[in-house]
């Protein structure tokens, strides 16, 4: 079960989660997977706004080829940006990002499928890590094509390379150990408010279709029609 944010500008918006997002060290993991075809696909942080000059955090999927996978960090002077780019197509499974904002000179760390991926640095922060305290976090389609979440997780640590390959293998061993200490936002988006299954599989998400953070009760928005999805 997940959610599809296929339709033009979908997205859950989970409103300012500050004990989630104010961190300088962070690990973002989810699980989710995109088609060929993806145009592009954000989960950005944003101050409640939603400009581009108002992002705190972001991870950007561009589709075509090459595959173009973006993270970038706001600074006050400059804003960090890495890239990772492949040829291959569709992509299921799950996505781990780390990063510690503390330095200029520190880099994002990308996994898949629990292999680390190597990044480009394609701009060099300047200034002072703005970590978003109050902002709200959205997971959002930009273009009508498919891309889907089943779990969202934010942690208020660096994960290690062994502790990312565990949460991969949660699903698979039953002695994965994961360990969740510093886990500050934990939204499984399988079911929400008002829909059963097999009802919720294609259904149309509105705003009384609300998921939850199971941390803090966040509640998760949905708006733009995104679309509930059996995998």
């Amino acid at each position: 079960m997940a959610v599809s944010l296929s339709p033009l500008s979908s997205k859950v918006t989970f409103a300012t989660p500050t004990n989630a997002l104010g961190h300088v060290a962070k690990t973002i993991f989810f699980v989710g997977g995109y088609s060929p075809t993806i145009s592009e696909w954000f989960i950005r942080i944003y101050d409640g706004v939603g400009t581009d000059s108002d992002e705190y955090f972001e991870i950007k999927f561009v589709g075509g080829s090459p595959f173009t996978l973006d993270i970038k960090a706001h600074f006050s002077t400059t804003n960090g940006l890495w890239r990772y780019q492949a040829s291959y197509g569709s992509f299921t499974g799950s996505f781990a990002v780390t990063y510690n904002g503390s330095s200029v000179a520190n880099n994002p760390l990308l996994y898949l499928n629990g292999l680390n991926i190597a990044l480009t640095k394609i701009t060099t922060p300047v200034g002072t890590y703005r970590t978003g305290t109050g902002s709200d976090l959205r997971l959002e389609g930009v273009a009508p094509k498919t891309f889907g979440v089943e779990d969202f997780r934010i942690y208020n640590v660096v994960k290690n390379a062994q502790q990312i390959v565990n949460m991969t293998n949660e699903d698979i061993h039953a002695d994965a150990n994961i360990d969740e200490s510093g886990l500050v936002f934990h939204a499984p988006l399988t079911m929400c408010k008002g829909m059963t299954y097999p009802t919720y599989d294609n259904s149309v998400l509105s705003s009384a279709n609300e998921f939850i953070d199971r941390i803090n009760g966040y509640l998760g928005v949905p708006s733009n029609n995104p679309i509930g999805n059996e995998w």
